[in-house]
C-alpha cells in the first residue's frame, strides 16, 4: 500500500469527523440564537413597550396634578383646553405602546390584562378630555394598576425564557466538548497510524543517506517499503554516482586552473611591474601586501610583510580611509620632483596608495597659468589678472585706487613700416618705461594689443593720481632707438580715479576699465590732450545714447516716425516743383528730436538701412497720391551705399507704391565717394538706369574731386546752405557763381538749399538758380499739410515772393 493512499484514507476519515462536529455546532448555535431571538421578542421588546406606556401614563398624571396645583381649581372642575389636548395625546400614546406589546407572544394572562387595559383607553379616548378631573385621575390610577400587572406578568415569562436559555447554553457547550473529544481523538489515531506506518521505513531511508554521505557502497534493498521510499533510495543512489562524477571532473578541471591562474598571475606581475606608476597594498596593519617594481625604485627594496611605515616620505599617507573613499595631494620630494600621491580604500582597513611623477606635467601646468594671466611679449599681466588685482583692492573696501589706460597710437603704422619685429620690440620697451613710470605699488598689464593699464593703489587725492597718469603719459615723449631707426610713438591717456569712500556693490574693475576707454575716447574726438580725466557726465552721455539707440528701435517698430515735406519752388516758373522728404522724430518723453542726432546714432548702429527704407517705402507711397507735376526727393546715406540690397530696397518701393521712377529724385552727398567709389558709381548707373534723377547735395563742402562729376552725371546739384546763409560775403557769392557755371557747363540743374529771406532769393535768382527752398517759402510740414502749403505759396507770389525777385518791398498783404 503506498503512503499516498493511506494519507488520503486518513484525511477523508479526519475530514468526515471535522465535518460532523461543525454542523453538530452549527446546530447548536442556531438553536442558541433561536432562544436570544426569542428572548428578546417574546419579553425584553413587550417589556419595554410596557414600561414606555407606565411612563408616558405617570408623566400624564403628574401633569394632571400640576395643573391642580397652579390653577388651584377643584377636582371636580372639567380639565381644560390644554389639558385635554394632553390627556388625549397620552392616551395616543399608551394605546400605541400597549398594540405593539401585543404584537409579541406574551403569555395568555398578560395579553388578557392587556386587553382590558386598551379597552380602558379606548373608552377613555372616545370622551375627546371631556372629563373632570377627578375622574381623569380615578381612571388613570386604575389604567396604572393595570399596567403593574402587566409588567409583572412579562417579568415572569421573561425569567422562564432565561432559565430556558441557560439550560441550552449548557448543553450545547457539552455537545461541543463531547464533538472536540472525537475530533482530537481522530486526529490523534490519523497521527500514529501514519508514524508507525512510514516510521520504519524512513528510519531505513536515513541510514542509507548517511551511507551514502560518509561514500559507503549503495546496496540496501527495501522490498516491504511503500513505493515512494523505494523511489527515493533509488534516486540517492543516482545522487551518489553523480557526485562521484562531479568529484572526478572538478580535480580535472582545479588541475587547469592552478595552470590559469598561474598565467594570470604572471600577466598581473608584467602589467604591474610595467606601469609607469608606483603602486602597494598595504595591509591594516601598515605593512606592505604587495608593490611593483617602479615601488622598489623609489623608495628602496622592500618584501611582502614589511611595514611601510619607513617607507612612505609622509606619514599621514598611513591614515586609514573608508572601502572606496578616494583622496589625493601632491608632494615634491628633496630633489624637486612633484608627485601625486592616491590612496583609495578598501575592505578590512586596506589602503591601496599609487605615486606619480608629474614634474613635467606640473610645469606645462604652471606654464599655462602663467600664459592665462600674463602677456608673453611683454611679460606684463594680462587683463584677467590686472581685474582680479584690481577687484581685490575694491573687496577691501576704503583703499583709494587709480586706473588709467594708455592706447599706443601709431602701431599699426609701425608694422606695416617697419615690420612686427620693430612693432614687437616698440611694445616691450613701452612696457618697460610704463612700469619705471609707474612706481613699485602700480600694477602694469597689456590689455589689450596696444592698450596698456597702471593700476595705482593709496592714490588718496585727484591730483596725485593725475600726476601718476601724466607721468605714464610722458613716456612716449622720447622716440625709440631700433636698429639704428628713430620711432615716435604717441600714448593717449585715459584716467579714473576711486577715492577711499563708499563704493557701489557691484562696482568692478571692468567698470572702471570702460570708464577709462570712455575718457580715452574724449581725448580722440578732441586730439587736443594727450591725457583726459573720466567725468560722470560722460558714461551719462553715453548711457543716453544707449537709451536714444533703444528708443530708436522702438521708433522703428511701432512707427513713431513721421516724414515732413519742404517744397522746391522754382522762381522761373513761379510754381512747386516737388518736395524734399525729411525725417521726424516726435519722442514720447523727449519731444521732437533733431535729425542731426538720431540720423548719426543709426547710421553707427546699423539702423540706417531700416530707417531709409521706411522713408523711402513712406515717401513714395504719400509721393503717388500728388499731382503728377510733384517729384519727391530723398536722401540716402552713405552709409546704405554699403547695403548690398540698396537697389532691390528702391526698386520695391516703386512697385509698391506705383509711383513713377521719373518722379524719384535720389539725393547723395559728397562723402558716398569715401569708401568704395566703383562701387557707388556703379549703384547710382543702376538708379539712372532705373530712371530715377540723382542730386548731388552739399556740393562743395564735401571731400570729393570733380572727376566724380564727369565719371557719373548727376541731375542736379544742390548748394549748401552754409553758403547762401552768408551770400552777401564775397568768397561765398563767388563759390555759388562757381557752382552755378560748373553745373550750366555741365548741364546739370542747381537748387539753392537754406533761403531765409528775399534779399537771397533775389541774389540767386539774379545768378541764374531758379530753383530753391528754405524757410523763405516752407518750413518742413507733415503730409496733410501739403495742399495747403501749394495754396500758400500760390496766393502769397504776388505780394511776397515776386517783390522780393524785383527788389520792390513786400505789400502788407504778404505779411
Amino acid at each position: 500500500m503506498s503512503i499516498n493512499f493511506k494519507l488520503f484514507a486518513g484525511s477523508v476519515f479526519f475530514a468526515s469527523t471535522a465535518v460532523v462536529f461543525v454542523l453538530m455546532s452549527h446546530q447548536s448555535q442556531m438553536s442558541s440564537l433561536d432562544l436570544a431571538r426569542k428572548l428578546y421578542e417574546d419579553g425584553v421588546d413587550p417589556l419595554g413597550h410596557f414600561q414606555s406606556a407606565e411612563t408616558r401614563l405617570s408623566r400624564l398624571q403628574m401633569a394632571i396634578s400640576t395643573g391642580l396645583a397652579m390653577h388651584q381649581t377643584e377636582m371636580g372642575q372639567p380639565l381644560d383646553e390644554r389639558e385635554a389636548l394632553e390627556f388625549n395625546v397620552g392616551l395616543a400614546a399608551i394605546t400605541l405602546g400597549l398594540r405593539d406589546a401585543m404584537g409579541a407572544d406574551i403569555a395568555g394572562s398578560v395579553r388578557d390584562q392587556t386587553q382590558r387595559i386598551l379597552y380602558k383607553v379606548s373608552v377613555l379616548q372616545g370622551s375627546q378630555g371631556n372629563i373632570s378631573r377627578r375622574m381623569a385621575m380615578r381612571e388613570l390610577a386604575e389604567l396604572g394598576v393595570g399596567l403593574d400587572s402587566a409588567i409583572v406578568g412579562t417579568r415572569e415569562g421573561l425569567a422562564e425564557l432565561r432559565s430556558q436559555a441557560s439550560i441550552e447554553a449548557r448543553q450545547a457547550t457539552l455537545r461541543n466538548f463531547f464533538g472536540l473529544g472525537v475530533v482530537g481523538a481522530a486526529g490523534l489515531g490519523f497521527a500514529l497510524f501514519l508514524s508507525r506506518t512510514i516510521r520504519s521505513s524512513l528510519g531505513r531511508v536515513q541510514t542509507l543517506a548517511r551511507s551514502l554521505a560518509e561514500g559507503a557502497p549503495a546496496d540496501i534493498v527495501l522490498p516491504q517499503a511503500p513505493v515512494e521510499v523505494r523511489g527515493l533510495v533509488e534516486a540517492l543512489k543516482d545522487v551518489q554516482i553523480h557526485c562521484r562524477q562531479l568529484e572526478e571532473l572538478m580535480d580535472s578541471q582545479a588541475s587547469d586552473m592552478d595552470v590559469l591562474l598561474a598565467d594570470k598571475q604572471t600577466q598581473f606581475e608584467c602589467a604591474l611591474n610595467n606601469m609607469p606608476q608606483a603602486i602597494c597594498m598595504l595591509a591594516a596593519d601598515r605593512t606592505i601586501i604587495i608593490c611593483n617594481d617602479e615601488f622598489v625604485a623609489q623608495f628602496g627594496p622592500c618584501e611582502p610583510g614589511a611595514s611601510a611605515r619607513a617607507l612612505m616620505p609622509e606619514p599621514g599617507l598611513l591614515r586609514p580611509l573608508r572601502p572606496e573613499e578616494k583622496s589625493s595631494q601632491l608632494l615634491k620630494t628633496r630633489t624637486g620632483e612633484v608627485m601625486e600621491v592616491k590612496r583609495r580604500g578598501m575592505p578590512g582597513d586596506k589602503l591601496l596608495v599609487t605615486f606619480e611623477n608629474i614634474t613635467e606635467r606640473q610645469r606645462s601646468f604652471d606654464r599655462l597659468v602663467y600664459l592665462a594671466g600674463y602677456d608673453t611679449l611683454t611679460g606684463l599681466p594680462n587683463k584677467r589678472t590686472f581685474c582680479e588685482a584690481g577687484d581685490e583692492l575694491i573687496a577691501k573696501g576704503r583703499t583709494p585706487l587709480s586706473i588709467c589706460v594708455g592706447d599706443l597710437l601709431g602701431l599699426r603704422s609701425i608694422n606695416e613700416t617697419h615690420g612686427h619685429g620693430v612693432g614687437d620690440e616698440v611694445l616691450r620697451r613701452v612696457a618697460a618705461r610704463l612700469v619705471k613710470a609707474a612706481g613699485g605699488k602700480a600694477t602694469v598689464a597689456r590689455l589689450g594689443s596696444d592698450c596698456f593699464g597702471v593700476l595705482t593703489p593709496g592714490t588718496k587725492t585727484a591730483a596725485e593720481a593725475e600726476q601718476i597718469a601724466r607721468a605714464v603719459a610722458d613716456i612716449a615723449a622720447d622716440a625709440f632707438e631700433i636698429d639704428g631707426r628713430r620711432i615716435p610713438v604717441s600714448l593717449s591717456v585715459g584716467l579714473v580715479h576711486l577715492p577711499g569712500a563708499k563704493r557701489a556693490p557691484d562696482l568692478t574693475t571692468e567698470r572702471l576699465l570702460q570708464d577709462c576707454d570712455l575718457a580715452l575716447q574724449q581725448t580722440k574726438e578732441t586730439k587736443r590732450s594727450t591725457l583726459r580725466i573720466f567725468q560722470p557726465e560722460m558714461r551719462q552721455r553715453i548711457e543716453q545714447r544707449r537709451e536714444m539707440e533703444y528708443d530708436l528701435e522702438t521708433a522703428l517698430r511701432e512707427e513713431q516716425l513721421e516724414l515732413y515735406y519742404q517744397p522746391l519752388v522754382d522762381t522761373g516758373t513761379r510754381s512747386v516743383s516737388g518736395f524734399e522728404a525729411l525725417m521726424r522724430w516726435n519722442h514720447p518723453v523727449h519731444g521732437f528730436v533733431s535729425p542731426g542726432v538720431f540720423v548719426p546714432l543709426a547710421e553707427e548702429t546699423g539702423l540706417i538701412d531700416k530707417l531709409g527704407a521706411y522713408a523711402l517705402e513712406n515717401a513714395c507711397r504719400q509721393a503717388a497720391h500728388w499731382p503728377r507735376d510733384l517729384k519727391i526727393a530723398v536722401n540716402l546715406s552713405p552709409v546704405q551705399f554699403r547695403n548690398p540690397g540698396l537697389v532691390a530696397d528702391v526698386g520695391q518701393a516703386l512697385r509698391r507704391s506705383q509711383l513713377a521712377p521719373a518722379r524719384l529724385h535720389i539725393e547723395v552727398t559728397e562723402s558716398i565717394f569715401l569708401d568704395d567709389s566703383d562701387r557707388v558709381l556703379s549703384i547710382l548707373g543702376e538708379f539712372h538706369r532705373m530712371g530715377l534723377s540723382i542730386s548731388m547735395d552739399d556740393f562743395g563742402t564735401g571731400y570729393s574731386s570733380l572727376g566724380y562729376l564727369s565719371r557719373f552725371p548727376f541731375d542736379r546739384l544742390k548748394i549748401d546752405q552754409s553758403f547762401v546763409r552768408e551770400i552777401d560775403r564775397a568768397e561765398n557769392i563767388a563759390i555759388i557763381r562757381a557752382i552755378i557755371g560748373l553745373s550750366k557747363a555741365l548741364n546739370l540743374a542747381v537748387v539753392a538749399e537754406g533761403v531765409e529771406t528775399a534779399q537771397q532769393m533775389r541774389m540767386l535768382h539774379a545768378e541764374g538758380c531758379h530753383q530753391m527752398q528754405g524757410y523763405f517759402f516752407s518750413r518742413p510740414r507733415p503730409a496733410g499739410d501739403l495742399a495747403v502749403m501749394l495754396a500758400e505759396i500760390e496766393t502769397q507770389w504776388p505780394a511776397k515772393f515776386a517783390p522780393a525777385l524785383t527788389g520792390r518791398k513786400a505789400s502788407r498783404a504778404a505779411g
